[in-house]
């Protein structure tokens, strides 16, 4: 299966992405994954615009892939299929940063046209706990979702690499 995996804003979200990829890799699935113009300038600010008009070239060799997007990158993953410029076969958004989506009414209107989708979030994860990201998430649905809490944990990390891979096997 391709994966198209985009992280979080912060430049420590490079060596993440490198880990999940390398772990994804090892079950066999092809990785692409879109290293963030502020990682490489080692800036804190994502600029959402420009990592949009990248998923083009970070998707072009794969084939109808699950996009694993954490934090920003679930916002730069919805406008991007909204948009047209991606067509994956679904979606594992791994904690949602629910104060940038509520400034984003256009991604928000795209969530309901995008394919399965699986939002795991932290039960108290900072950026929005796993209660309100379930809220948000059936207000503003696609029409095949599913939401995982992660519970006990209070913290805007998603590193489980193994329970990432069960996600994304269950969306390709």
């Amino acid at each position: 299966m391709d994966i198209l995996l985009l992280g979080g804003q912060s430049p420590r979200h490079r060596e993440w992405s490198r880990a999940i990829a390398a772990s994804l890799e090892s079950h066999g699935h092809r990785v692409s994954q879109l290293e963030y113009a502020n990682w490489l300038d080692q800036t804190r600010v994502t600029d959402v615009e420009h990592e949009v008009a990248a998923v083009t070239h970070a998707a072009a060799t794969l084939t109808d892939p699950v996009v694993v997007a954490k934090s920003v990158g679930t916002l730069i993953a919805t406008l991007a299929i909204g948009r047209g410029l991606l067509h994956p076969a679904g979606e594992v958004f791994l904690g949602l940063p629910l104060e940038a989506w509520a400034d984003s009414d256009e991604a928000t209107a795209y969530l309901t046209d995008l394919p399965p989708l699986t939002v795991v979030q932290n039960e108290h994860d900072p950026f929005g706990s796993a209660d309100d990201a379930s809220r948000f998430v059936a207000a503003h649905a696609p029409r095949t979702y599913t939401v995982e809490a992660v519970p006990g944990v209070s913290t805007h990390d998603y590193v489980d690499a193994e329970a990432i891979h069960h996600w994304a096997s269950d969306r390709g």
